[in-house]
């Protein structure tokens, strides 16, 4: 009994090893530091007289305000019955202007953030049984398990690269469900460096190719694109991103990251290349739709 006892530990002890390991590799992928990522948006948290996001009610912007959020605060408590939720994780929770509204009863929640201070004042304000507030990176950071993740008006901040590193960290943590900001109706996603501009973004559409959702609901005020998605994390695919280089000979290299093995390959193909992965995506959520029906 010792020797397997030992034996547990030591495999309890590998597996950690490599959560370690998968988490500073994806960090190193993503190209930003916690720090870096809570700098980038702690200003916004401090600034009152002229808020980055324009809106006096809740510095985590219009998408914030009370207005904006009723369909939303409507639709958790009854997801959240119909689903069973007894677990949240609100990533991230930002200033909690109008989360405060919502029926939480019965449900564990936990809000986190990148920005420490508005962790501190949340946890002040908002903190009681049942609610609690973590400061915590959410593209790197160990995340509490919990039976659904909302991740609202977050991925829209975030490079590719980013996104794809807080996909995979969901996924590690063990959660079941995500309900996430998608805006079907976008043609085409950008890429931008992770900050406080902001664009819509299409999960169905390169680089993330999502399925179909469970569900979706409006989200926002009525003129703006936004809806709110629901999908099982389990369906939900491994984000590829492209990263070029130079190679020595002055050559535009390009290779996958943040899944699977490296691969480069010659500019030259990559107008085929861009068509050839389009079609895949499509062929893929195609075939998992007919799975899904069979």
């Amino acid at each position: 009994m010792k020797h397997s006892g030992s034996g547990r530990q030591r495999r309890v002890a590998e597996s950690q090893v490599e959560t370690r390991a998968a988490r500073s590799d994806m960090t190193e992928r993503s190209g930003q530091s916690t720090v870096e990522r809570e700098n980038i948006f702690a200003p916004v948290y401090e600034e009152r007289e002229q808020p980055a996001w324009g809106s006096q009610q809740s510095r985590s912007g219009t998408g914030s305000e009370l207005a904006a959020t009723e369909n939303l605060r409507l639709y958790l408590p009854e997801l959240f019955s119909r689903l069973t939720i007894r677990t949240v994780l609100d990533a991230p929770c930002g200033d909690w202007n109008w989360m405060r509204n919502v029926n939480l009863s019965g449900v564990d929640y936990t809000g986190v953030d990148v920005v420490s201070s508005i962790v501190r004042s949340n946890s002040q304000w908002f903190s009681r049984s049942g609610v609690r507030f973590v400061h915590a990176d959410i593209a790197k950071d160990e995340l509490p398990t919990a039976d659904l993740i909302l991740c609202r008006d977050c991925w829209v901040h975030l490079s590719f690269a980013d996104i794809a590193a807080v996909l995979e960290n969901f996924r590690r943590s063990g959660a079941t469900w995500l309900l996430a900001s998608n805006s079907p109706t976008i043609e085409k996603n950008r890429n931008q460096d992770t900050g406080l501009n902001w664009r819509y973004l299409n999960l169905h559409r390169a680089p993330f190719y999502f399925p179909v959702p469970m569900e979706t609901r409006k989200d926002h005020y009525p003129q703006e694109p936004f809806a709110i998605s629901l999908w099982r994390i389990e369906h939900l695919p491994q984000i590829q991103i492209w990263s070029s280089r130079t190679s020595p000979q002055g050559h535009y290299l390009r290779r996958w990251i943040p899944g699977g093995a490296r691969r480069e390959r010659d500019p030259r193909r990559l107008a085929t290349d861009t068509h050839v992965e389009e079609g895949r995506g499509l062929l893929f959520r195609g075939l998992r739709q007919w799975l899904k029906l069979r």
